[in-house]
């Protein structure tokens, strides 16, 4: 009996380790999940934010571009209507 007792214990023990293994993978598997999804989510930011900025910077020259050719129209017309005088 002690024999069968010793047995039934150690597979116990055994199976606790084993349980213990895994739920420790689980834990590490979750937080490189967590890290990862992390680091997708900086990027991600990091890649929307370039975009931002570097369309701003496209409809600020585009706005330059804009008042500048509205300031040259102007110029030449009024220096179309001064050649007419």
């Amino acid at each position: 009996m002690a024999r069968k007792e010793r047995l039934a214990l150690r597979l116990i023990e055994e199976s606790k380790m084993i349980e213990e293994a895994r739920h420790k993978r689980q834990k590490s598997a979750q937080m490189a999940r967590r890290k990862k999804d992390l680091e997708t989510q900086q990027m991600e930011a990091a890649r929307i934010a370039a975009r931002e900025k570097g369309l701003q910077e496209i409809h600020q020259k585009i706005s330059t571009k804009k008042r500048e050719k509205a300031e040259e129209d102007a110029r030449l017309a009024q220096e179309l209507k001064e050649i007419k005088l």
